[in-house]
C-alpha cells in the first residue's frame, strides 16, 4: 500500500470490531473498511512542478498537512439494537490531522529512489478509547532492467495504535496496536504503448501487542500477483489481475470454540487467497475519469474450514476537474460474502452479508499549496444474523469540512 493511500485516506471511523479472539473478527478492521478518499491532496500544478525538478535530477522534498473536523452518527458501528438493549448507536463529533514528508530522486532515467513517512491521528468527542494514531514509512525503489523492463521494489512500515472497542464503546482485554511489515518486489514489461504484463511477489508480517494470557494473533503473508493492462485508446483501459495469497497464523485464532485463551494445544492455521478483479477506466477529453471494477475473492481455511467464504466485490466512481479550481470525486462500493461455516441465525444456517460504501468529495483549490474540501461517507451491512454484538447490521453517516496545505 503507498504511503499517499495513508496520508490522504484519513479514517472516517476509527473503531475495530473485535473481541477477545479472532472469532469475533469476521471482517477487516473497521480503519480498513472505510477510508475517505480526501485529505492531503497536491495540486495538479504543484505535481507538474515537481515532476519538472525530478527530470533536472534534483533531490525533490514534497510536505502536506491535513485538518478535518466533522461528525459521525455511529461513532461505535453499532447495531440499533442487541437483544433487549436498544439505542446503541452513538454521535460524535471527529476531528483528524495528517501530515506526511516525501523526498524522491531520478539518479538517471533509469533509477529512482521514493522515500515517505506520515502520521495520523483521529480521535472522537464521545470517547477516547476510540480514538487512534498511526504512523507510516515508505521506500522505494525502481530501476530500468531494460527499454521495456522494469523492476519495482519497496518497503512499507506502518504501525497503529489500539483503538478497538465493542458495540457499546467499551475496550477489549486484548490489546491490538500492530507494527506491520511488507516487502514487496516485481516487474513491469511495457510490451508496445497499448498492452503492459506486471508481475510482483508481496510478503506482510502483522505483530500485534501481545496480551499476557491470551493467544497470538499475528501472522504473515506470501503473495503474488499477475496483471495485465490493455490500452485500447486515449480514452479507454482495460486491466486483468489475479492474487493468490497464503496467510499463516503464529496460533489458531478463531473455531467454532475459539475462546482467546492462550493454551499449549493451539495449533497453526493457514489460510488461502484466491482473488480475480477485472477493471474498466474511462478518460473523457475533459479530464474527467470513471471506472468500474468487478471482483471475486475466496478464502480457503486449511484448519477446520471455519474461516473459509466466498465474495464478489464492485465499485463504481467517477471524478471529474471543473471551472479550473473545482474537483468532484463520488464512489459507490459494494461486497457480498458467503461463509461456510460460520452460524446465522439458525442451527443449519452460515452466515451471509452484504456490504454497501458510499464516498463522495467536493474540494476546491484556493491555491497552487492549499485546498478546502466536504466529504459526506456512508456505510452499511444487513446480514442473516440477527443477535449478538459480534455479527451485527449497522448504518453510519458521516460529514467533515477539510483544509490541505501542500508544499
Amino acid at each position: 500500500m503507498k504511503i499517499n493511500s495513508i496520508t490522504t485516506s484519513l479514517c472516517l471511523i476509527g473503531t475495530v470490531s473485535c473481541a477477545q479472539s479472532l472469532v469475533a473478527v469476521e471482517d477487516d478492521q473497521i480503519s480498513d473498511l472505510w477510508r475517505q478518499q480526501s485529505g492531503v491532496s497536491a495540486t495538479s500544478d504543484m505535481r507538474r512542478a515537481k515532476r519538472k525538478e525530478l527530470r533536472n535530477g534534483a533531490w525533490v522534498h514534497s510536505m502536506g498537512l491535513d485538518v478535518q473536523a466533522g461528525y459521525i452518527d455511529n461513532v461505535f458501528i453499532s447495531p440499533s439494537a442487541v437483544g433487549a438493549q436498544t439505542g446503541l448507536e452513538e454521535s460524535s463529533t471527529l476531528l483528524s490531522v495528517g501530515a506526511y514528508w516525501k523526498v524522491e530522486r531520478n539518479f538517471d532515467k533509469n533509477r529512482s529512489l521514493d522515500i515517505e513517512v506520515a502520521a495520523s491521528s483521529m480521535s472522537f468527542s464521545e470517547s477516547s478509547d476510540a480514538s487512534g494514531q498511526s504512523y507510516a514509512c515508505e521506500i522505494s525503489y525502481d530501476q530500468d532492467l531494460h527499454d521495456d523492463v522494469t523492476w519495482e521494489s519497496s518497503l512499507d512500515i506502518d504501525h497503529a495504535t489500539d483503538d478497538a472497542t465493542d458495540v457499546f464503546g467499551d475496550p477489549y482485554t486484548r490489546d491490538f496496536a500492530y507494527f506491520s511489515y511488507q516487502l514487496r518486489t516485481g516487474v513491469d514489461w511495457d510490451i508496445n504503448k497499448q498492452h503492459k504484463l506486471s508481475v510482483s511477489v508481496t510478503y506482510k508480517m502483522k505483530d500485534y501487542s501481545e496480551t499476557t494470557g491470551m493467544n497470538s494473533i499475528d501472522w504473515n503473508d506470501l503473495s503474488t500477483r499477475l496483471s495485465y493492462r490493455w490500452r485500447i485508446n486515449d480514452q479507454f483501459k482495460l486491466r486483468a489481475q489475479y492474487d493468490y495469497g497464503m496467510q499463516a497464523y503464529d496460533e489458531e485464532p478463531a473455531n467454532n470454540a475459539a475462546d482467546g485463551l492462550e493454551s499449549l494445544g493451539n495449533p497453526n492455521e493457514e489460510h488461502v487467497f484466491n482473488k480475480l478483479t477485472l477493471s474498466a477506466y474511462w478518460y473523457p477529453k475533459d479530464g474527467s475519469k470513471a471506472w468500474l471494477k468487478l471482483a471475486t475473492r475466496n478464502k480457503t481455511d486449511d484448519y477446520e474450514g471455519f474461516e473459509s467464504y466466498d465474495e464478489t466485490q464492485m465499485s463504481i466512481g467517477v471524478s471529474s476537474r471543473f471551472l479550473e479550481l473545482w474537483y468532484v470525486k463520488a464512489e459507490l462500493r459494494n461486497k457480498d460474502r458467503d461463509y461456510d461455516k460460520r452460524p446465522g441465525t439458525g442451527f443449519s444456517d452460515t452466515l451471509v452479508y452484504d456490504q454497501q460504501q458510499l464516498d463522495v468529495t467536493l474540494r476546491r483549490n484556493l491555491d497552487e499549496h492549499q485546498s478546502v474540501y466536504v466529504n459526506y461517507a456512508l456505510a452499511e451491512r444487513s446480514s442473516n444474523r440477527d443477535f449478538g454484538s459480534v455479527y451485527r447490521d449497522y448504518l453510519v453517516n458521516s460529514l467533515s469540512l477539510g483544509y490541505s496545505l501542500n508544499y
